[in-house]
């Protein structure tokens, strides 16, 4: 087990679930205990899809249609700490078989100050000044 947040994001080819499926003819229920164990084993979520809840469609427009969602993001908990606020969008195509999905993450920012910064216009008589700021630039962010 890897001690690093991380994330995979991709087409699994498997269902985690028969509600991830639409359609003739249910997954095999022996496929989706076994894709379900291995992501419980690796501690990974699964990130929440938003819109349209299948990624991939096979005979479309016919009576035979199935609708799977193949496409996923799978996450640590030490990743979704660090991206608490992430979200995984389903964008609809009509050139492919499979629809793209898009990872939104901003990372969640700590600041080590409890109060806002001021400029003080009395700085700009300082002779130093611009030597203060290049230095601060060039510092090394913790």
């Amino acid at each position: 087990m890897s001690q690093l947040p991380w994330c995979v994001i991709g087409d699994f080819n498997d269902l985690l679930s028969q509600k991830d499926k639409r359609g003739v003819h249910p997954h095999p229920n022996w496929l989706c205990t076994g894709f379900r164990n291995a992501v419980n084993d690796c501690n990974l979520t699964d990130i929440y899809l938003e819109g349209y809840p299948f990624t991939w469609i096979k005979s479309g427009g016919t009576d035979h249609v199935i609708e799977e969602r193949l496409d996923r993001a799978l996450a640590n908990s030490l990743w979704l700490s660090l991206f608490p606020n992430a979200k995984l969008i389903n964008l609809l195509t009509s050139h492919s078989d499979h629809n793209p999905i898009l990872l939104q993450s901003k990372p969640r920012v700590q600041t080590k100050f409890k109060y806002s910064f001021k400029f003080e216009n009395s700085w700009f008589k300082k002779e130093d000044l611009e030597e203060v700021v290049a230095a601060g630039w060039r510092a090394e962010r913790v």
